[in-house]
């Protein structure tokens, strides 16, 4: 759950459309909440949760450099 809030607050930053988020958790929970895709849940999962450590690593990266730290300039 915690890697699908992730993923979900990504999609919104990005997007800034709640209709985006919507769709997006539509689609994941027809993938893997129904008894019809029982054997992809966990291949569903798992790719939630490797575009949650990608997003976070990807923000870690962004946040690290040296050129986010520094302090802006005004002119």
């Amino acid at each position: 759950m915690a890697a699908g809030a992730v993923v979900l607050g990504w999609l919104y930053e990005r997007s800034g459309s709640v209709l985006v988020v919507a769709v997006w958790h539509t689609m994941l929970n027809m993938a893997s909440a129904t008894r019809g895709t029982e054997a992809a849940a966990p291949f569903v999962s798992m790719v939630v949760i490797a575009c949650a450590i990608w997003i976070l690593r990807q923000d870690r990266a962004a946040t690290s450099s040296p050129r986010a730290l520094r302090a802006p300039t005004r002119v």
